[in-house]
């Protein structure tokens, strides 16, 4: 059994905000700090996109459009 070390609202509309949370720390700051594990608690160096993807909940191209 898998668990989501972090809150997880199986919605779309969630899914979007967090991929709109998360676009302003992409590119350098991603580069710099994606391979730090700063604990369970801080996660702000990754996306957290990972459900909403494999779950299909919003798309790669919707991520990368957001990012670029």
């Amino acid at each position: 059994m898998s668990m989501v070390p972090f809150p997880f609202e199986p919605t779309r509309a969630a899914g979007l905000s967090r991929l709109a949370d998360y676009a302003p720390r992409t590119g350098r700051h991603y580069a710099a700090n994606r391979n730090t594990d700063e604990g369970a608690g801080e996660r702000g160096n990754v996306s957290m996109l990972s459900p909403y993807l494999r779950f299909r909940m919003i798309s790669e191209e919707e991520v990368l459009q957001t990012v670029l």
